[in-house]
């Protein structure tokens, strides 16, 4: 019996990424650790792949530079997918207004550093409002098989959710040179964009179900996947 995928969405929090620090040069954000062993970074997002966001308690002309591995763009295509596999990537972010957070055009997975190519007081980093969660691949094994969604929102205020599917998996491995390449990878929209909890049927087949997720504040959401039956 298949156990339940559980992804968690969680509210913007300002200082998930790197408590706020003051830097006396040009150099890199003290980042928090989810490896253990690491005393700090690189940050891991836990099964999200999702916007950073920067804050300062001043104006600054500073140029801030994110490198991490990552997709293009919140949204991709328009329709919910990546622009790339999820690799290395890297952007700029400049001129921070007081006490105002800025964000990541990037989606990131995780995030390797952030240089600061000056002095800074008071800054810190965060989870931004939007992004996707991870792929949640299903079994395509089964003779016989079926799997639910559920989308339950949590204090939502402004928050909204999108889910897709796709027959195909977002990479493949090249034959030729054996790296990971893009697939012909076509999302299809099976939950509109809301913030209604549900339950629902994921349509079949499919290869991969996740969800687009926009316009975050305090809002949290639970993104639970199940499958059940019969290996062939």
């Amino acid at each position: 019996m298949s156990s339940p995928r559980i992804i968690s969405w969680l509210p913007l929090n300002p200082t998930l990424i790197a408590p706020t620090q003051t830097l006396a040069a040009a150099g890199n954000l003290q980042l928090n650790s989810r490896v253990t062993g690491l005393p700090q970074g690189p940050f891991i997002y836990d099964k999200v792949i999702r916007q950073v966001s920067l804050l300062s308690t001043g104006n600054t002309a500073v140029t801030f530079t994110i490198t991490g591995i990552g997709s293009p763009t919140i949204n991709g295509d328009g329709t919910g997918n990546p622009t790339q596999v999820v690799g290395l990537i890297s952007e700029n972010i400049v001129a921070l207004v007081a006490n105002t957070p800025k964000y990541s055009v990037n989606i990131y997975q995780q995030i390797i550093s952030i240089t600061a190519s000056a002095a800074v007081p008071n800054i810190s980093s965060g989870s931004g409002p939007a992004g996707i969660t991870d792929f949640v691949f299903l079994n395509t094994n089964s003779s016989i098989g079926l799997a639910k969604c559920s989308l339950q929102f949590l204090n939502n205020a402004t928050m909204m959710a999108t889910a897709y599917i796709s027959l195909n998996k977002p990479q493949i491995i090249d034959q030729n040179a054996g790296n990971l390449i893009n697939s012909p990878f076509l999302p299809g929209e099976f939950i509109a964009s809301g913030n209604a909890n549900t339950i629902i049927t994921i349509p079949t087949p499919a290869s991969v179900v996740w969800l687009s997720i926009d316009t975050t504040t305090n809002d949290s959401l639970n993104f639970t996947v199940l499958q059940q039956g019969v290996y062939p």
